[in-house]
């Protein structure tokens, strides 16, 4: 038969035994825990990204661009190449553009596209700049505050 000290020996291992396993069984709940929270996580997160849909994405996009405005130059070429005969009269006449048209700078720009651009410059530096005639300079602020606020 076994002597005592051989079933103290046993028991010491196999207290060492189920001290270990104890362990083991308390990292698996913990890492369990933890891959349950990430878990939920990741699911909340996915919600929010299907729940974004275009039409939101849009709207953001949308604001964004409104918000910035142009500058004036820019406007000012903008509103002349879109639609030239709208402002004809106000913010500058036929014979201007006619003038404009005939110099150098225009002259020598190989594309239409190019020509209306340098055109467009040169009217704003000379005529609503300048505010020549007097008054030009005014009503073009009146038309930019109005679409620009």
């Amino acid at each position: 038969m076994s002597s005592n000290a051989d079933i103290v020996k046993l028991l010491n291992e196999l207290i060492k035994d189920v001290n270990t396993l104890k362990k083991d069984v308390a990292q698996l709940v913990d890492h369990e825990s933890k891959e349950k929270d990430m878990f939920k996580i990741l699911n909340a997160k996915l919600d929010l990204f299907k729940n974004l849909d275009a039409s939101s994405q849009e709207a953001t996009a949308s604001k964004a661009k409104t918000t910035t405005k142009p500058t004036k130059p820019t406007f000012f070429k903008q509103i002349f190449l879109d639609d030239r005969e709208k402002y004809l009269n106000s913010l500058y006449t036929q014979d201007e553009i006619d003038e404009v048209y005939k110099t150098e700078e225009v002259i020598k720009k190989k594309k239409p596209d190019e020509k209306a651009t340098k055109a467009a410059s040169l009217l704003y530096t000379k005529h609503i700049k300048a505010d020549n005639p007097s008054g030009r300079a005014s009503a073009f602020e009146s038309v930019y505050s109005n679409i620009y606020g």
